[in-house]
């Protein structure tokens, strides 16, 4: 069973995939393997410094996410420009965690819904309808907060500026759109403690 998980920034995605890992399933952290990507593919790096600029780029050749989130989130086209550049490399690797769930060894076009039906598998990630990976996904979980509640999370545990939070906000899908692509949806408004409880309640149904 493959569980695409999504929503916007700061809705509480990672908390529900926190739940989710307590529970035992597998959590394929989509946000981790673009950092990886960053941290091990210079080639990757080199790119992103030739078209975003000298700027991102760190003493030790590594990438500056900071300053590149700043970039792209000032300019729409650039953030879809970042996205084309990483989403196929994350989409590959996400594709490998999903191979390795199965146990088989597949083919690129394999169906791999079909091959880990059973093992509660969670693919946690923001772009999941952006990287091409709903299809791969038995269900899709979108957590949902509202704009208010997620510019305050994004300025307290990020340590962000209000403006670069709400840029953010503003660079990411629609809540229409995410719940166009949703099978269940949670609100999260509330305490860690409801949110526990609203997807205990869910999981008990897989």
């Amino acid at each position: 069973m493959i569980i695409g998980l999504t929503g916007p920034a700061a809705a509480g995605k990672n908390e529900v995939a926190k739940i989710l890992k307590d529970k035992g399933a597998r959590v394929i952290d989509v946000d981790k393997i673009g950092h990886d990507l960053l941290l091990t593919n210079k080639a990757l790096c080199r790119e992103l410094v030739a078209v975003f600029g000298s700027q991102i780029e760190k003493e030790d050749g590594l990438i500056d996410r900071s300053k590149l989130s700043e970039i792209v989130f000032k300019d729409l086209t650039k953030l879809k420009q970042l996205g084309q550049m990483m989403h196929p490399l994350m989409k590959s690797e996400v594709r490998k965690a999903l191979r390795r769930s199965s146990g088989q060894a597949l083919g690129p076009s394999a169906d791999l819904g079909a091959s880990v039906r059973r093992k509660l598998v969670v693919i946690n990630a923001a772009v999941l309808y952006e990287m091409g990976l709903v299809d791969e996904c038995d269900q899709v979980w979108v957590v949902m907060a509202s704009a208010k509640k997620r510019l305050e999370r994004l300025v307290k545990h990020r340590k962000i500026s209000k403006a670069h939070a709400q840029r953010i906000i503003n660079g990411q899908r629609t809540k229409d759109e995410y719940l166009e692509i949703a099978d269940v949806v949670i609100e999260n408004e509330g305490t860690l403690k409801s949110l526990k409880e609203k997807v205990s309640g869910l999981s008990k149904n897989l």
